[in-house]
């Protein structure tokens, strides 16, 4: 019977589903084409691979060592350098929960209130994620079981839509932006860098000789889903996708099917709004996840709150410098996220295993024990 901290490899495939295609359906594609135009799937592409490579160094990890990461960091390195990785990721995830968070709040303000909305009309965000923020892992894997179901059906309800305004010919021809593929890969960086989640997850669910394959086939459907909606929003708007703020209420407005009966697609809308909120949430989780174990506290409350507050602040009364910090994630920090996601979990694999006497049954051990 699985522990309090423990989800299934199923589940964090179901994970992969649900809230990692989510958070790249709001801006990024418009981004992307913004850049690189008609070659934007291949910066996409290019971004899918890397996490893919991340996510690969992250399995061979917890294939070699049997345990968390916290447990290997633990084992490997002395006090100090355990907590400045975990400090280092701890940044990361704040960064990256920015970006998402932004997406959803201007969204709904800007496309769901017929009446011009207060600033405190997302506070019950932030009560969500405070809650969400105590609870354990377990509770993503149960939320992972039910949202994937909203994701798929409202990315294929507006594919679907949309398919008859596509122009898929529009992509070729194909390379002819060349220098602008990599720019656009770069600045849309923030939006991937996932492998993380996984790397934080490793250890906290009992392998079988599925559970790689599971979570592999995972990841290769949400790569699908986020690219098969982003060429289906440049295909709809071409030239001038890149001016389409929110790809996922434009992408399928001109649907012969909404001017006959109405806004269905707004169905697909608030489902992938649901998975949406969650999915921005994730990386405000982690980061007090994180807190708590640099900090060695029992309870997540206290991480979950302060960090929960900063986010409050900085979206409630620092509206105005919102452009400038999203400027700074995706052209600055780009790289350190890259590095942290990608690049320092391949890293990873050339610790030695050690023998610890510790009795690995799936459910992490608590960091640096006094």
């Amino acid at each position: 019977m699985l522990k309090n901290n423990e989800i299934k490899a199923r589940q964090i495939g179901l994970f992969f589903i649900a809230f990692l295609p989510v958070t790249k359906i709001f801006i990024m594609p418009k981004d992307a084409s913004n850049i690189a135009n008609e070659d934007m799937w291949i910066s996409i592409l290019i971004s899918l691979f890397l996490d893919a490579i991340g996510l690969v160094s992250a399995i061979l990890l917890y294939k070699k060592h049997g345990t968390s990461f916290y447990s290997i960091l633990e084992t490997n390195l002395n006090k100090f350098f355990s907590k400045a990785i975990l400090f280092l990721y701890f940044v990361f995830f704040l960064l990256k929960a920015f970006t998402p968070i932004y997406e959803q709040k201007n969204f709904i303000q800007n496309t769901l209130y017929e009446t011009a909305p207060t600033a405190f009309t997302f506070v019950p965000f932030f009560i969500l994620s405070v809650y969400l923020c105590t609870r354990k892992l377990r509770a993503i894997g149960r939320l992972s079981d039910l949202f994937w179901i909203f994701t798929v059906v409202g990315i294929i309800l507006l594919t679907a839509l949309s398919i008859e305004s596509a122009d898929f010919l529009a992509f070729l021809p194909i390379g002819a932006n060349k220098a602008k593929i990599l720019k656009a890969n770069y600045y849309i960086t923030p939006w991937f860098c996932d492998a993380p989640y996984f790397l934080f997850m490793i250890g906290k669910f009992r392998k079988n000789k599925n559970s790689t394959k599971i979570i592999l086939l995972s990841f290769l459907a949400s790569a699908l889903l986020t690219l098969i909606f982003a060429l289906t929003f440049y295909s709809v708007f071409t030239f001038i996708a890149g001016r389409e703020l929110f790809a996922l209420a434009e992408i399928s407005k001109y649907s012969t099917v909404i001017n006959s009966i109405g806004r269905i697609d707004y169905i697909g809308i608030f489902l992938l709004l649901l998975s949406g909120t969650i999915s921005a949430i994730l990386p405000i989780y982690f980061s007090a996840e994180i807190l708590t174990k640099i900090l060695n506290l029992k309870s997540a409350l206290i991480p979950a709150i302060i960090i929960n507050l900063i986010f409050f602040i900085a979206f409630i009364f620092f509206e105005p410098f919102h452009v400038l910090i999203i400027t700074f994630i995706h052209k600055i920090a780009s790289p350190y996220l890259l590095v942290l996601a990608n690049l320092l979990p391949f890293a990873f694999l050339i610790l030695r295993k050690k023998k610890t006497g510790l009795k690995i049954n799936g459910e992490y051990n608590a960091l640096f024990k006094k």
